[in-house]
């Protein structure tokens, strides 16, 4: 899993890649190592997400905690790959 080196972030609203990748590995019981890289030279340090347009069309704001989140994903992806693999075989 690739991730760049970044600087740690303190905000309880954001999270460094790093950190979600580490989550993420935890949660699935991967050992598969982190690749990290310095980042590209034009990389902004400090990002800004705008999630108004996600907020205009959902009709509201992200209530799913984190943690949940990557439940519900790691859990979709589980049952694609399952799936998708009993009709190759």
């Amino acid at each position: 899993m690739h991730c760049s080196q970044a600087p740690k972030e303190t905000s309880i609203t954001s999270i460094i890649i790093r950190e979600l990748a580490e989550a993420t590995l935890k949660k699935t019981g991967s050992r598969m190592p982190l690749d990290e890289r310095p980042l590209p030279q034009d990389d902004p340090k400090q990002r800004r997400p705008d999630i108004s347009k996600a907020k205009e069309l959902l009709r509201g704001t992200p209530k799913i905690e984190l943690d949940k989140g990557l439940d519900y994903t790691i859990t979709y992806f589980s049952d694609l790959l399952n799936s998708s693999s009993l009709t190759r075989a």
